[in-house]
């Protein structure tokens, strides 16, 4: 199967691509520049737009730590930079064709509609930061630490269907290994860490017909989140209460991991 990988131009994006690359025929790569949205600080005060920078720069530092060897696409897979929203182009489109691709990975990128969906139909797997359908949207590695869930921490491998996070689910997993002295970011790096080894498993046991998706979600379950709910009030609130939270889920962990159930396929 010939992948075409649809992504971000993060390190994190580009390490996904190797992890992938490392063990697919990948012969596309997209890479989408970053919305700014979720970084902007227009409207807030200054101590509320200072949270928000301290933030996202130590989320970079973060990611550079974890990721900081992978500053390159692979060298060897034809690479296309598109603004934010770009994935639908004709140029993409265009090359969908002239690679001759059969299926398509997500991870990080814009929500993907038609005509992708059509031309990949069941053949576009997504890589969904956050366990579904308990969180959904954006953030899901975030909110379940302002909610006190940190067991809805983790992945989820599903199909891209044009209803957000609503695909069948291939896969999920939540992280290895949580200690109570983790922050927002190592909590979510790690996750993304383990996923890169994940997904090239998870992508051709479904694309070679050896794992199965899960019954579509047909009703709204869970939370959904969009990026205006990640606000300096909510971001206060989880620095304040992530270690509490952290320790009372670790104290009586393998319950509630039971009170919600995922998808193991592996």
């Amino acid at each position: 199967m010939r992948i075409a990988l649809l992504t971000g131009t993060s390190l994190r994006h580009k390490y996904m691509a190797h992890q992938l690359a490392d063990a697919m025929d990948v012969v596309l790569v997209v890479a989408e520049k970053k919305s700014t949205a979720i970084t902007a600080v227009n409207g807030y005060s200054p101590d509320e737009a200072a949270l928000l920078r301290a933030h996202f720069e130590s989320r970079d530092k973060k990611e550079n730590a974890f990721f900081g060897n992978y500053s390159k696409f692979p060298i060897n897979i034809p690479c296309i930079l598109e603004d934010h929203g770009g994935l639908h182009n004709e140029a993409v489109l265009s090359a969908f064709k002239h690679y001759n691709v059969d299926a398509v990975a997500l991870f990080g990128s814009s929500i993907v509609k038609e005509p992708i969906l059509s031309l990949f139909p069941k053949k576009v797997v997504n890589l969904h930061l956050g366990l579904s359908p308990y969180y959904r949207g954006s953030g899901t590695n975030f909110f379940p630490l302002l909610y006190g869930e940190p067991e809805c921490l983790g992945a989820t491998f599903h199909l891209a269907t044009a209803a957000v996070d609503a695909g069948g689910i291939l896969h999920q997993f939540r992280p290895e290994a949580i200690s109570k002295e983790d922050s927002i970011h190592t909590v979510g790096n790690t996750i993304i860490q383990e996923a890169g080894k994940v997904y090239p498993k998870v992508l051709a046991a479904y694309l070679y017909g050896t794992l199965l998706p899960t019954e579509p979600i047909t009703e709204e379950k869970g939370k959904l989140f969009r990026i205006r709910d990640f606000t300096p009030q909510a971001l206060q609130s989880v620095h304040r209460n992530m270690q509490d939270h952290l320790k009372c889920y670790l104290d009586n962990k393998t319950a509630r991991d039971l009170n919600k159930p995922i998808v193991e396929a592996f």
